[in-house]
């Protein structure tokens, strides 16, 4: 049987304009928990986790998350 070809990412845009809405309204509480001393992005993870602050999809963070929306932030100055 053979898959069928489909659109990878129909939705890419609406994905994409919300992943930068979430990072901007990340980026006040990820330069305080910076300038409070987080080092590392476990750091940062574990901040996050302490405040009850859950990742875009509701989960906790993970070091991983923490580059990848730091990385986001970074990209829309």
């Amino acid at each position: 049987m053979a898959i069928p070809n489909l659109p990878r990412r129909p939705n890419k845009p609406r994905l994409t304009r919300r992943a930068n809405e979430f990072a901007v309204s990340m980026r006040p509480v990820v330069k305080k928990i910076q300038k409070g001393g987080a080092e590392t992005y476990q750091d940062i993870a574990n901040a996050l986790n302490n405040e009850g602050i859950k990742s875009r999809y509701g989960r906790t963070w993970h070091p991983s998350n923490v580059r990848n929306l730091v990385l986001k932030i970074g990209g829309l100055k």
